[in-house]
């Protein structure tokens, strides 16, 4: 491909929108198979690892910006996207231009004609682009969201993670994952890497068993995010004041401009996880600067505000949607 040629990016979007999201194989073996002849570009990476079913965009969304504002140069990569496919992929909240797109999605192709046409996925493709410009691009961490499920996701071809999260588990894809929230939970928790950190949602005893067992045959620290850590403190109607009380906050308060009561569940978990990077010497943080990227973080699709009294919001499972109606409610 003539990545020149102000067509490429065009076509780069037309042939990837052409591929099925699934193929032979799993997401992570073709992503190991892929990631190997691009040289390995997670291995060179700080890479923060985010599963769950309810609220991981949204916890990306806080983790992100959350760094950011203490000035770490952040690749972002979530999925789906709304309106633009870049939207899949970020620097410091910023899509990746159209020239980075196309040029890292011709080495991405490259690799799939050395393996076979169909040998990748929709969503293999993202990845792979995802890494190539962070890495070139020399970003100080990433944060990635899985695409469906953990253990065979095409992100758990990440192996080094510096932390991994799992966010709400409740039913979802059940055809795919597995018809019980246990089921579920195994498949999300399987994202959990040997003596890698990991920071979840402690709520459902069943679920919280299947983490805390798995996090403990990996001898991996596990912190859990609890409906009492964070409390209410005011809802404006606009914007949401809460104070977190944990083992790294003590009744410390902070503002969300959103009246969406479920983000401050996403945005503890985001703080929960900097306090614990920061207390590991990987990060430094400013008070003020948390502060200001828990106020200016927004996540669009979540409990948006279009116009007066209209408002859109992405919930796809009966536990999202009434997150969204208790929300409306208040």
């Amino acid at each position: 491909m003539n990545i020149i040629d102000g067509k490429s990016y065009e076509k780069a979007i037309e042939y990837i929108n052409s591929l099925s999201q699934f193929v032979a194989g799993t997401g992570c073996e073709r992503a190991e198979k892929l990631l190997e002849r691009l040289g390995n570009p997670q291995d060179k990476l700080k890479v923060i690892h985010v599963a769950g079913s309810n609220g991981k965009g949204s916890v990306c969304a806080y983790l992100a910006g959350i760094l950011q504002e203490n000035g770490y140069k952040t690749g972002l990569f979530t999925s789906p996207h709304l309106i633009d496919e870049r939207e899949r992929i970020r620097i410091n909240g910023m899509m990746i231009t159209k020239e980075e797109f196309a040029e890292a999605y011709a080495r991405v192709k490259a690799v799939e004609d050395e393996l076979g046409k169909g040998s990748l996925a929709y969503f293999d493709y993202f990845l792979g682009i995802a890494f190539i410009v962070f890495l070139k691009q020399n970003v100080d961490i990433c944060v990635i969201e899985t695409g469906l499920g953990g253990r065979l996701d095409a992100t758990n071809a990440v192996k080094n993670p510096v932390l991994d999260i799992i966010a709400t588990i409740s039913l979802e894809h059940t055809a795919i994952l597995g018809n019980t929230i246990e089921k579920i939970a195994e498949e999300k928790s399987g994202i959990i890497k040997n003596n890698v950190p990991v920071v979840f949602i402690k709520d459902k005893k069943s679920v919280t068993d299947i983490i805390e067992k798995n996090a403990e045959e990996n001898n991996c620290e596990v912190y859990g995010v609890t409906q009492k850590d964070f409390q209410i403190i005011k809802n404006y109607g606009y914007c949401i004041d809460f104070s977190l009380n944990s083992m790294y906050y003590k009744n410390d308060c902070f503002r969300l401009s959103t009246n969406a009561l479920y983000q401050m569940e996403n945005a503890s978990i985001a703080l929960t996880v900097c306090a614990n990077l920061c207390d590991r010497g990987m990060i430094k943080l400013d008070n003020k600067a948390v502060s200001m990227a828990m106020y200016d973080t927004h996540w669009a699709g979540r409990m948006e505000l279009l116009r007066d009294n209209l408002y859109v919001d992405g919930a796809h499972n009966p536990q999202g949607i009434q997150s969204f109606v208790d929300s409306v409610n208040s």
